[in-house]
């Protein structure tokens, strides 16, 4: 159990570190907010059929696992779009160590799209 608590805190830290060392320097949540708004704006855009051609998507793998979602939330976030998981959101109450690491970040599911 110590392991698994430590390897979730240290997804956790570079999480952290990743949504917060770009060039504006934001803040965790400001950045999970922001995220939140491109994912809108994405749908949005894709319902419409306007101009989601030009979308930057960062899709983890299809294990869906934490470091996937962590690595697509990070890279979205830096390149200024929009983070992909490749499971249902019902399923994100299943997959314990992506549910415990948003938590822990202060990061909604409303950042992702499912």
């Amino acid at each position: 159990m110590r392991c698994g608590i430590f390897i979730l805190a240290s997804l956790r830290a570079a999480l952290t570190r990743a949504m917060t060392t770009t060039c504006a320097k934001t803040s965790t949540a400001s950045a999970f907010t922001a995220l939140a708004e491109r994912k809108r704006s994405f749908l949005d855009a894709a319902t419409a059929d306007t101009a989601a051609n030009a979308w930057t998507v960062a899709v983890g793998n299809s294990a869906g696992d934490l470091d996937s979602l962590a690595s697509a939330l990070a890279v979205a976030h830096v390149r200024g779009g929009v983070a992909v998981a490749r499971f249902n959101a019902g399923d994100l109450a299943l997959r314990k160590d992506c549910a415990l690491a948003l938590e822990a970040a202060g990061a909604a599911s409303d950042a992702i799209v499912f």
